[in-house]
């Protein structure tokens, strides 16, 4: 961390509690004193950065984990569902929503190889059909396979369009997408 400056890593209190104890473990020297970890609630609303950010539950099969509606410009939302298949019961968070990240492992023409419902994982399909259904303007489809690398964006385009009518972006590692346009 570069000196004079602070960490806030907001989460649910079970996360909350294993980065305290990877903290003291791993920083015996206090040197943590800048991170601050600030426990949210399913459903709560706080402030980061000038924008209103809501943490809700994604009724995860693994492990609890919250996903986060995050409201900007006029009416402007990004949606993250986190790290497991879609739950229709984040769908009051994300109906509607300017830009959806979902997770996608693999194509649905790849299903058989890499099994993703099995280890709580969807489809590009599944991703595309969910979108569609939420009317999502834009989709980030990400947490993928590394097999199809080099050719992942156009195997998961040409696949997800079959299914979703809006705008879809398959990033490679590292690319940048400009979500948020600062207003001059």
């Amino acid at each position: 961390m570069v000196r004079g400056s602070e960490l806030r890593i907001y989460s649910h209190a079970e996360v909350i509690r294993i980065l305290r104890e990877m903290m003291r473990l791993l920083m015996p020297d206090k040197s943590y004193e800048n991170i601050h970890l600030i426990e949210v609630q399913d459903g709560e609303t706080v402030r980061i950065l000038g924008r209103e950010v809501t943490f809700f539950d994604v009724h995860a099969a693994k492990a609890r984990q919250f996903g986060y509606v995050l409201r900007y410009g006029e009416g402007k939302t990004l949606v993250c569902l986190g790290d497991e298949p879609y739950n229709e019961e984040c769908r009051r968070y994300a109906q509607g929503c300017t830009w959806l990240m979902h997770e996608a492992f693999c194509r649905e023409a790849d299903e058989t190889i890499f099994d993703p419902h099995r280890i709580s994982h969807s489809t590009v399909r599944d991703a595309c059909v969910n979108a569609e259904s939420l009317q999502a303007e834009n989709l980030i489809l990400y947490h993928t396979e590394d097999r199809t690398k080099g050719r992942r964006k156009e195997l998961y385009t040409e696949e997800g369009k079959q299914y979703y009518n809006g705008t879809l972006y398959v990033p490679e590692d590292l690319e940048t997408i400009e979500l948020i346009r600062e207003e001059s």
